[in-house]
């Protein structure tokens, strides 16, 4: 069994994964993305299904000794913790697309690009 993460086009179909004895462990609710367990042989199956924009590994990623975020110093956030300021009432979109190159993490490919696109447009 592989863990993967399969974005439909539109709704999710629930059935179409479980047919190819696919269990899902998540369905998120506000993009048509489940993750889960299928059979490795089921993945090229559920790649060539039109409802079906991607399956993708779901890969672990380890940290090897980063204790702190260097950003939390960069960007003087104990400074702000300490501010009273809560953030209530103000809402931050973050869109990340993509991964740089880093000792402290083992990245094995993907390419998140035309999944944002996807959600984006």
């Amino acid at each position: 069994m592989e863990n993967v993460i399969i974005v439909f086009k539109d709704d999710v179909n629930e059935k179409t994964v479980e047919r190819l004895n696919g269990e899902i462990e998540e369905a998120y609710h506000n993009i048509p993305i489940v993750s889960g367990e299928v059979p490795e042989a089921a993945i090229p199956l559920l790649e060539k299904n039109k409802d079906i924009v991607t399956v993708e590994v779901d890969q672990r990623v380890h940290i090897n000794g980063q204790t702190e975020d260097w950003g939390i110093q960069t960007v003087n956030a104990k400074q702000s913790w300490n501010s009273n300021y809560t953030g209530q009432g103000i809402k931050i979109a973050v869109i990340d697309s993509g991964i740089s190159p880093h000792h402290d993490l083992k990245i094995a490919g993907g390419d998140i690009v035309y999944f944002l696109y996807y959600f984006i447009s």
